[in-house]
């Protein structure tokens, strides 16, 4: 049994096999306990990777805002000033008319990653029959809300037009890239979560659900419990792991789970941390 500086040594050994920006998606949670987060990312490149994301989630910043490496801490700190608000000085996209001509791909790209990226083209291209544009709409949409969010008085698109169009995307799109990405966006209710996590097999967005802010603690416990009875995907496991919100008794029971479902060993090292 290792002591406590031993098991965080292992941890950030363990990481260090990976690539940063690998390790990166394991750290996009709000629920990741600070102690935890701060002994795993004590080498800084994967916590960078995770500050500089468009994506990632004001809660998750401001779990780095004490980090011990004051370079992330004031990298979140600026990203959350910048969010709260936007610099004027970024010029608007071009107003876009949508089907007026056929998009180039390298132009889809272009208009969907605009920061300030007009709603109107957020939705025209979540209807593209190409699976990676509908991933950059679901980006897209991300990333406007995040970054420069809306005036809604002042959109063509509704909130609620744009809410309901992501749920689509996030429980029926045939492509689990664009479920994946469609797993970001944070204007999701806790029961959209929970719907999405009943109905979900592809591991990749399982995880990404179960590191959404609006996961509830009710939900956490049954994607815990059912991989204790089923073989579950690794990114999983170690996302479950390092949710300071499961409780003691289950985090034993994921441990001593049987040798054929045997936990990838970050995961039982991040479950041990926790004990």
């Amino acid at each position: 049994m290792m002591n406590k500086s031993e098991l965080n040594a292992e941890i950030q050994r363990t990481l260090g096999e990976a690539m940063a920006a690998d390790a990166a998606d394991l750290f996009l949670s709000p629920h990741i306990s600070t102690d935890l987060l701060y002994v795993a990312t004590f080498e800084p490149g994967p916590a960078m990777w995770v500050v500089n994301r468009s994506d990632v989630f004001d809660e998750t910043l401001s779990h780095f805002l004490g980090h011990p490496d004051r370079g992330i801490a004031r990298r979140a700190q600026d990203k959350l000033s910048a969010r709260r608000a936007p610099p004027e000085t970024l010029a608007k996209p071009d107003p876009f008319i949508a089907g007026a001509s056929e998009v180039p791909d390298f132009e889809v790209e272009e208009v969907l990653g605009h920061p300030r990226v007009e709603l109107a083209a957020i939705l025209h291209f979540s209807y593209a029959l190409k699976a990676e544009h509908r991933a950059s709409a679901a980006l897209g949409a991300t990333r406007r809300l995040l970054e420069y969010p809306p005036d809604w008085t002042r959109e063509d698109i509704s909130r609620e037009r744009l809410v309901e169009r992501l749920v689509q995307m996030l429980i029926n799109d045939p492509s689990p890239l664009v479920r994946s990405y469609a797993t970001r966006f944070p204007l999701f209710e806790t029961e959209v979560i929970s719907q999405a996590l009943l109905t979900e097999s592809n591991g990749t967005v399982r995880g990404r659900l179960l590191q959404h802010p609006q996961l509830s603690p009710t939900s956490l416990a049954h994607a815990a419990e059912k991989s204790l009875s089923s073989e579950e995907d690794a990114f999983v496991d170690i996302v479950l792991s390092l949710d300071s919100r499961i409780p003691r008794e289950l985090r034993s029971k994921l441990l001593a789970s049987p040798l054929e479902q045997k936990l990838p060993y970050m995961a039982e090292l991040c479950h041990l941390f926790q004990l």
